[in-house]
């Protein structure tokens, strides 16, 4: 992993999970079915768990067609 996804994965650390979008709208996002101006991209960038989660499914190989 580079320097930058580890960074998210542990800078914003949101355990109660305040103000997450939930697991289909991060499953969406990772299989690109949603805007990049979706405003769940930037919520990524400030909850570490999501971040988690959305790389996740990224790794995971989530059929993007």
């Amino acid at each position: 992993m580079d320097a930058i996804g580890t960074y998210f994965l542990e800078a914003n650390p949101n355990p109660d999970r305040i103000g997450c979008p939930g697991d289909p709208i991060l499953q969406e996002l990772a299989e690109g079915r949603l805007p990049l101006n979706h405003p769940a991209r930037l919520h990524l960038a400030s909850c570490s768990e999501c971040f988690a989660e959305y790389r996740g499914y990224r790794i995971a190989g989530v059929d993007t067609d």
